[in-house]
């Protein structure tokens, strides 16, 4: 349950700026269950029934109509995972993974989405890198349900878009394919150099930054800057906190 800004509904960007006028009200309520089996190691399938409430304002009649009532639906993925090491606390892994996934509603009307993720990343040394790209689509898609692109922190994974805000793009289908190559300086400090690019229709976006990060006493602090492709001068600082135990 988001009771407040769910969606990201008070982040609505025109050229890269916020705009507050454009922003909306959303409760997002979504109460699901199913079965998870893993029928030989490395593979997963997930597949659940969901009931999904969005309560909207401040937003044209068409819209608010829309989500008036709840819809109900499937969600089914499959994960295809080799990952030797995983590192939640920095968002990376050694190894690969897959994850497809497909979700279908049915309401006052219909819609539905899919996406196909891979994640993957190395270690030689002192140095790391790591991959990511996914695809995306959807029909019936608008403001409320769009996909909203993921911003320049590494907590996203594949689809992360550096050089960007956090939900800076709101897209019906697309792809984004970002990469990165991370350096041990000394013990658990790094600087990373990180790259970004996505397809939305007919139009490129790309974007790059830097950053150094440090983890101590199971906490990762991690800070840096990136920028669209030649638009330095939209750039933006990022830094993220978190705290975590690995077992």
């Amino acid at each position: 349950m988001t009771p407040i800004n769910a969606r990201q509904s008070n982040r609505q960007f025109v050229d890269g700026a916020i705009v507050d006028s454009l922003g909306y009200r959303n409760a997002s309520v979504q109460v699901s269950g199913g079965v998870r089996w893993t029928p030989r190691p490395g593979w997963t399938t997930e597949v659940r029934g969901v009931v999904l409430r969005e309560i909207v304002d401040d937003l044209p009649s068409p819209i608010r109509d829309f989500w008036r009532r709840p819809f109900v639906g499937v969600d089914v993925s499959q994960r295809y995972e080799r990952v030797r090491a995983d590192d939640p606390l920095r968002a990376r892994l050694e190894g690969v993974r897959v994850v497809a996934r497909g979700q279908g509603f049915a309401g006052e009307e219909s819609w539905g989405m899919t996406t196909l993720a891979v994640a993957a990343g190395h270690r030689v040394g002192p140095l790391h890198w790591r991959g990511g790209a996914t695809a995306f689509g959807g029909t019936n898609l608008n403001i409320v349900n769009a996909f909203v692109t993921s911003g320049s922190l590494d907590a996203a994974g594949a689809g992360a878009l550096y050089g960007y805000a956090q939900g800076q793009f709101r897209v019906e289908r697309g792809a984004v394919l970002n990469t990165g190559l991370d350096l041990r300086l000394r013990g658990a400090t790094e600087v990373g150099i990180r790259g970004g690019w996505m397809r939305d229709g007919s139009r490129w976006r790309s974007g790059a930054g830097v950053q150094l990060g440090t983890v101590c006493r199971g906490v990762v602090v991690q800070g840096g800057v990136a920028a669209p492709w030649g638009a330095v001068d939209r750039g933006l600082v990022t830094a993220s906190v978190g705290w975590g135990r690995v077992q």
